[in-house]
């Protein structure tokens, strides 16, 4: 990405990569240019952004509920710790 003229490919890589982190004020500036000029890239930032929403009201409307559910079962917790096991001493 050191090239001075970005392609759709790397911008769409920064729309993304903006979604789990912060972006430089560098990249910010390139993307919002870019975007300002490309329809495609702005639709993909715009739909990025539309399914990023929906999924956080998803998590949030749709709580796990039973925690019971996140954690396996004592008896496979000991075959998985008696086969860790196993392997260990070959």
């Amino acid at each position: 990405m050191g090239k001075s003229m970005m392609s759709c490919k790397d911008m769409s890589e920064l729309i993304s990569l903006g979604q789990d982190r912060s972006l430089s004020i560098r990249q910010k500036m390139m993307l919002r240019i870019h975007l300002l000029f490309c329809e495609a890239c702005s639709r993909f930032d715009k739909q990025i952004r539309f399914l990023n929403r929906a999924l956080e009201n998803y998590v949030q409307s749709h709580p796990s509920g039973d925690d019971s559910k996140k954690t396996l079962p004592e008896d496979a917790k000991e075959r998985i710790r008696r086969a860790l096991d196993d392997e260990g001493h070959k």
